[in-house]
């Protein structure tokens, strides 16, 4: 059986790398100066990336992928290779609940960062609008000037963000955090100055 099977056997290269260089060592092979200090190279690259592959807790496994880095086709095979990769660990895992599959990557942050994203950026903007609609209750102490101003300022926020849609231009989620924050902090500043002194000089104007 061994000797009929030799056809379909397979060595892979590291594997046949490091025995070269043990029988080196050993005396087996002798090579030149220059041959040798190449096998050498080879051989602590070699031990390097093997480190970096396999540890003490934890076996590591390069994936490249011929997908762009963030796209629909890129999501669903990180969907699948979840389907895939989970269920083989499923029953080691219930033994030993130290054993975790973690799928990294520049994809896998964008997808992890997305999904969370679209929730996050609801929950921020309401409670957002709640503390500046309260902010601006004790400061002018009545409802209908709050309400108009955070009309006003969601609506600015709005049109600068429609530019980049209907220009089809791709925007970094940090870019809207960021723009979003600036400009609903500094338009409360705003508010707050520009309608305290309209009702200052409404007193004693008309309405234009």
């Amino acid at each position: 059986h061994i000797i009929g099977g030799i056809a379909k056997y397979r060595v892979s290269f590291i594997d046949m790398f490091m025995f070269l260089h043990d029988k080196v060592d050993e005396g087996y092979v002798d090579l030149d100066d220059e041959d040798r200090a190449d096998l050498d190279d080879t051989y602590d690259q070699l031990v390097l990336a093997k480190r970096q592959l396999r540890g003490k807790t934890y076996e590591r496994m390069l994936v490249y992928l011929n997908f762009p880095e963030e796209s629909p086709e890129t999501w669903a095979f990180l969907d699948s290779l979840h389907g895939k990769i989970d269920p083989l660990f499923e029953t080691e895992m219930d033994d030993d609940p130290s054993l975790k599959v973690f799928i990294a990557g520049e994809s896998t942050s964008q997808m992890d960062l997305g999904r969370q994203f679209e929730t996050d950026n609801v929950v921020v903007s309401v409670v957002s609008v709640l503390f500046v609609l309260v902010i601006l209750l004790f400061t002018f102490k009545s409802v209908g000037m709050p309400l108009l101003l955070i009309a006003v300022i969601e609506g600015a926020i709005f049109i600068n963000f429609s530019f980049p849609t209907l220009m089809k231009e791709n925007l970094f989620f940090i870019s809207y955090l960021i723009v979003s924050s600036i400009q609903m902090g500094a338009n409360i500043d705003y508010a707050i100055v520009i309608g305290s002194r309209y009702t200052e000089c409404r007193k004693t104007m008309g309405r234009k």
